[in-house]
């Protein structure tokens, strides 16, 4: 009887651990024609840094699903509407990495790679579905266009950089059903928020329109530079 009891704790035991296991999604590596990926590391769902435990308690039940990760090769984001299917998700080509080599008082310069190679010109990157996934100019790793589109290849957002040096100076974010939601237009000082109709959103209201369109889960893909300089 006691052996029955010790064997009953143990299934217990692995069907939680199991439980606590599928919670997180397959990850395909889209550099190794969709296979399993290894070596994963999460970092943060939707702002919050992740616990395996905690993936499904942080997706967002309506709206844009915002995960950042890294493999060896590199740091990448991943962004996927609530009602997509999240059981599967493919991690994409593009990968972000630091240069070595550090300039005194200055972050490390960040640069875009398409699987171990640093993109120079025209790039398109397509999910698994062969619907269009990515899309934008380079310039030695650093981005001039950038479209980003869910795995119905509908558009999601779309960068506009300076021509001569990696600061934004435009993001179009658009809805699930591909129609311009709304933009921001970045200034040294100031950025100005503005609605699909191209009225601008002034700052007493801005909380709550930022609020109504998800504004802290949608990011520009060269987020990383400029929270850090």
């Amino acid at each position: 009887m006691k052996c029955l009891s010790t064997i009953f704790l143990i299934l217990i035991f692995l069907e939680k651990s199991f439980s606590q296991g599928v919670e997180l999604p397959v990850f395909l590596d889209g550099c190794k024609s969709f296979k399993v990926a290894d070596s994963v590391n999460l970092v943060t769902l939707n702002g919050e840094y992740l616990v395996n435990s905690k993936f499904k308690t942080l997706l967002n039940e309506k709206g844009v699903n915002y995960l950042r990760g890294n493999t060896k090769e590199g740091s990448f984001n991943i962004r996927f509407y609530s009602e997509e299917s999240f059981d599967t998700l493919e991690i994409p080509k593009l990968k972000m990495q630091r240069a070595r080599r550090i300039i005194m008082h200055h972050s490390p310069e960040l640069f875009f790679i398409n699987c171990g190679e640093i993109i120079n010109g025209d790039f398109i990157e397509t999910w698994q579905n062969g619907n269009l996934r990515h899309e934008g100019v380079f310039e030695n790793g650093k981005p001039k266009v950038f479209k980003q589109y869910n795995q119905k290849g509908t558009i999601i957002s779309i960068d506009y950089y300076h021509p001569k040096k990696v600061e934004l100076n435009k993001s179009e974010y658009y809805d699930s059903y591909g129609l311009l939601e709304w933009y921001i237009l970045y200034g040294s000082k100031k950025s100005r928020v503005f609605d699909d109709k191209g009225k601008r959103v002034r700052k007493k209201h801005l909380k709550n329109f930022l609020e109504e369109v998800n504004r802290s889960l949608i990011l520009p893909i060269y987020w990383p530079l400029l929270t850090n300089n």
